[in-house]
């Protein structure tokens, strides 16, 4: 990654459950909208 990326792809396993898979993933977008100038992008389950 360097200044000019625009997208990333985070592949997430929910071994403990949905809900420490949602926490893991509101992490993500913690980090990125406080470190890397971001919105946050979006999250999809499957």
């Amino acid at each position: 990654m360097d200044l000019e990326t625009t997208h990333i792809l985070a592949l997430v396993n929910g071994y403990n459950g949905r809900g420490e898979l949602e926490q893991a993933a509101a992490m993500i977008q913690h980090l990125l909208i406080n470190y890397a100038e971001s919105n946050g992008g979006g999250v999809y389950y499957y």
